[in-house]
């Protein structure tokens, strides 16, 4: 009795999965028309729109292959909308790249194959071929929706976000080595006021993202005396902790 439950189970999940993907919408995507770019953007950045689309699970997406021998390109619209027909595509996209310097501007918008009529559309800037990624991804999560990328005060807010991200993901660490010469009054002892102390320090710096931590050894000394000194320091935006000791061999 069990088997069949599980049986009956799996087959209603079959059946609602077919009725899912039964009802949703395919949509064409045709090669980017490029302009001052590389020929080769125009299939790779199509690719890419079609794995950010399936990912968002809104609507079937189809697109030629490279082997196809009528690949049909965005900047020729009657040959796209052919080719939306010919598969049965609900929907057909027209995408370009214009760069202009080392901006780039992205123009993307979806059109109905019955009749032509724009349904939506999006635009926006990328501050270099580096920054179509994030902003591919943004176009795919808003394609079909109330949503535009462009809506937004800042033109860049899209690649601003994912450098910002960045910014707080990465953290470093800096080592130096360095050498000392200073007056022996500077570390409170009361040595001969002409007597100077020469030496070495080294300077361990760790940016942690939110503070910075700071280990400074040094290790001075002249004919007649010998200091050694270690910093410990701790900065964050208004706040400076410190923690010295210095002692005397």
């Amino acid at each position: 009795m069990k088997m069949y439950s599980k049986m009956i189970v799996a087959l209603a999940s079959m059946l609602c999965l077919q009725n899912v993907l039964l009802a949703q919408d395919k949509v064409f995507i045709p090669l980017f028309e490029v302009i001052n770019m590389k020929k080769d953007y125009s299939y790779s950045t199509s690719r890419l729109l079609k794995d950010y689309t399936d990912l968002q699970n809104k609507y079937i997406s189809i697109m030629q292959t490279k082997s196809d021998s009528n690949v049909v390109n965005s900047e020729n619209a009657d040959a796209v909308k052919s080719k939306a027909i010919e598969l049965g595509a609900k929907y057909y996209l027209l995408g370009s790249l214009n760069r202009m310097g080392e901006v780039v501007i992205v123009s993307l918008s979806m059109y109905e194959t019955a009749n032509g009529t724009k349904v939506w559309s999006d635009k926006l800037k990328a501050q270099g071929p580096e920054d179509l990624d994030p902003i591919l991804l943004r176009m795919a999560q808003n394609l079909g929706t109330v949503n535009k990328g462009d809506n937004s005060d800042d033109i860049y807010s899209v690649t601003a976000t994912e450098q910002q991200e960045l910014k707080k993901k990465q953290a470093s660490n800096n080592f130096g080595v360095g050498l000392c010469a200073i007056p022996t009054l500077t570390h409170g002892y009361n040595f001969d006021k002409n007597a100077m102390l020469s030496g070495f320090s080294l300077n361990w710096s760790f940016d942690a993202r939110d503070y910075i931590f700071d280990i400074k050894p040094s290790w001075c000394f002249n004919s007649e005396y010998d200091i050694l000194s270690l910093a410990l320091e701790m900065n964050k935006p208004l706040i400076i902790i410190k923690a010295i000791h210095h002692f005397g061999i």
